[in-house]
């Protein structure tokens, strides 16, 4: 039996269990890609830890290492815990003998390239979205500038190679001058068998989801200001908003001053996927209005559910959707013209029949089977 190579992957936040209790999607596609690898790498994961998680784990026969102090789930601050978590997992890698080791997020590139050098381990980095130039907008000062130096560096640094999760990240890469040659495209995926395996019935009115992490760069209030404009012409439509974060109270709050509490329902950060997607699967259309996203998981696995989709113009829903495919795309922040595309689809059967159709032929070309033979190419290349 050929021996197993040694995979140590590098990601700020990872489950405790087979459950996919996931908070966001650099984490999901992590998750997903231990569970794909764990049959022909020997794998090890060296993350941060939050409050109640053990110090090591055993995930899909992956050895789960948190060294370091605990770290809230935060998408910024905690600047000197995160500065400790750095460096208790530099210090852990470099005790490891891994074969190739892999950045899977911003705050691991550094240490997985250390390690990589340090150990004689190749050096593999994934970068879901590049935030050069724009770190301070998107995380405040101190996060920001800190991000910046951080990312400025990283992309510099001569990788063995480079997985970029879309055709638009790696361009936004080779405007920055990246150093590496070797970048391949991989994008997310999704376990389209367990999706199928859900059962779900459709609420009784019509409905939307927006499932995610609620950031300010969600743009969420674009949404809710849309519902104002839905209910005009369909008066018990009902929003669904499935996740939590820093920004969940700011949207309670707005939507109670646009008077339609009544039809938006905060559901919440859910510890389970299977509970997070059964709640959407339960809805009748996807709308995510973010202003910024590498890839976008939700929006994938909206499509995979079947789900006719209203998504901003960003780059990456575009590519993802194909300019459309499976629903709609509105202009940034223009909440009238997302109101009026999910209004067709929740009021026209054969339009929103047809995008249903198209959502579920493009989402099973994302299926991570399909994904996880990519990397495995990648990874045979870069050992050979």
């Amino acid at each position: 039996m050929k021996k197993r190579k040694n995979l140590l992957l590098l990601t700020e936040y990872f489950p405790v269990s087979e459950d996919a209790e996931t908070t966001g999607g650099v984490e999901a596609r992590v998750f997903d890609l231990v569970k794909g690898l764990s049959h022909s790498y020997k794998i090890t994961v060296l993350c941060s830890r939050q409050a109640g998680q053990p110090k090591e784990t055993t995930v899909f026969d992956a050895r789960v290492l948190r060294p370091g102090p605990i770290l809230p789930y935060s998408s910024k601050g905690f600047l000197v815990r995160r500065i400790l978590t750095v460096l208790a997992i530099l210090i852990k890698g470099l005790t490891l003998k891994p074969d190739i080791v892999e950045g899977c997020s911003f705050m691991m590139y550094w240490q997985a390239f250390l390690i990589g050098m340090l150990t004689g381990a190749k050096k593999c980095a994934t970068w879901h979205e590049t935030w050069i130039g724009e770190w301070i907008k998107n995380k405040g000062i101190l996060t920001g500038i800190f991000g910046s130096i951080w990312e400025r560096v990283s992309i510099k640094l001569p990788w063995d190679c480079i997985i970029s999760i879309s055709n638009s990240t790696k361009k936004r890469l080779l405007e920055r001058r990246v150093t590496c040659k070797n970048i391949t495209v991989i994008p997310n995926g999704f376990n389209y068998a367990h999706l199928e395996k859900i059962s779900a019935k459709k609420t009784s009115t019509p409905s939307i989801v927006f499932l995610g992490r609620l950031t300010p760069q969600k743009d969420v209030g674009t949404l809710l200001h849309a519902v104002k404009e839905i209910a005009k012409k369909i008066a018990d439509i009902q929003c669904h908003i499935v996740g939590g974060g820093p920004s969940e109270a700011e949207w309670k709050q707005l939507s109670e001053k646009l008077g339609i509490q009544k039809n938006v329902i905060f559901h919440g950060h859910q510890e389970k996927k299977a509970d997070y997607l059964l709640k959407g699967k339960q809805c009748h259309i996807f709308v995510s209005p973010s202003l910024l996203e590498g890839f976008g998981i939700a929006l994938l696995d909206a499509m995979a559910m079947g789900l006719p989709v209203v998504v901003s113009d960003i780059e990456p829903f575009k590519e993802v959707t194909r300019n459309g495919k499976g629903g709609f795309i509105f202009k940034q922040k223009d909440y009238k013209d997302l109101a009026k595309k999910a209004v067709i689809l929740l009021t026209n059967k054969k339009v929103y029949a047809q995008k249903c159709s198209e959502a579920k032929e493009l989402a099973a070309t994302y299926d991570w089977q399909t994904i996880i033979k990519q990397y495995e190419k990648v990874y045979a290349k870069v050992l050979s």
